[in-house]
């Protein structure tokens, strides 16, 4: 199995030319790594188990030798090869996954500028024959999505109730994330 990852957008900071940004450096939870590809790993992780070896990564840096792109090539196990293609100074604006099994292709893809709300999933069969196609439309604010998740991780907590995600799993993706940004290539 094949997961193409291609996110490109203009960040805030490289719209309004903001030069000296927390968003770009590392050392305050910034950084593409720190920022942006933390949230790819992760999800990465929930699906497809821990990453077994980086098989190749080139960064793209501006004047200013900071990074704003990245390209990666990441095993996950014998079955499963993911490619992130990911540019955060980008004048295109893509946010689609790709999965390549052997039958079927499943895409997914943002339709609009909100990152949040609307996505499409299209299923295709081996000759790329889309076979379905669902339209996906949230009906919350953009701002949810930020405080939501948080608001439900206090509230288990002051409830004591299991937390969705443990700590350990925090630990796990931020270790999988320090073994991708110190690999040299």
């Amino acid at each position: 199995m094949n997961v193409n990852i291609k996110w490109h957008f203009k960040a805030y900071h490289y719209k309004k030319k903001i030069l000296n940004s927390w968003k770009k450096k590392s050392e305050y939870g910034g950084g593409i790594y720190s920022f942006y590809i933390v949230h790819i790993i992760s999800y990465l992780n929930f699906f497809f188990g821990r990453m077994l070896k980086i098989k190749n990564k080139k960064e793209v840096k501006n004047n200013l030798n900071e990074i704003f792109a990245v390209n990666l090539s990441l095993i996950y196990s014998k079955n499963v090869s993911i490619n992130i293609d990911f540019n955060s100074n980008s004048n295109l604006n893509v946010h689609k996954i790709e999965v390549f099994s052997k039958k079927r292709i499943f895409k997914l893809e943002k339709k609009s500028f909100d990152y949040v709300k609307n996505f499409k999933i299209s299923i295709f069969n081996e000759y790329r024959k889309l076979l379905k196609k669902i339209n996906y439309n949230q009906k919350y604010l953009a701002s949810d999505s930020r405080v939501v998740p948080v608001k439900n991780l206090i509230d288990n907590l002051i409830l004591k109730k299991k937390p969705t995600s443990k700590i350990s799993d925090a630990f796990i993706i931020s270790k999988d994330l320090q073994k991708i940004i110190s690999t040299r290539r």
